[in-house]
């Protein structure tokens, strides 16, 4: 879902200062990060991916965090 939301333009990446990396998301056990730029469009199609991943998944997200 990150991919496709990126292909269509509705999702930005950063780039890692001094290196040929762009990233939009880092994946851990028990952690999803997301990156991308502070607007009202790219956080709501952020909490759009993170709903979906928790319909999917039956994980419940953590909103404090």
């Amino acid at each position: 879902m990150i991919k496709a939301t990126k292909k269509r333009n509705l999702l930005s990446n950063i780039h890692i200062h001094g290196t040929n990396v762009y990233m939009t998301h880092q994946q851990f056990v028990d952690d999803n990060h997301l990156f991308g730029k502070a607007t009202i469009r790219e956080v709501i199609q952020m909490n759009n991916i993170l709903v979906d991943f928790q319909d999917a998944s039956s994980m419940l997200l953590n909103k404090d965090k």
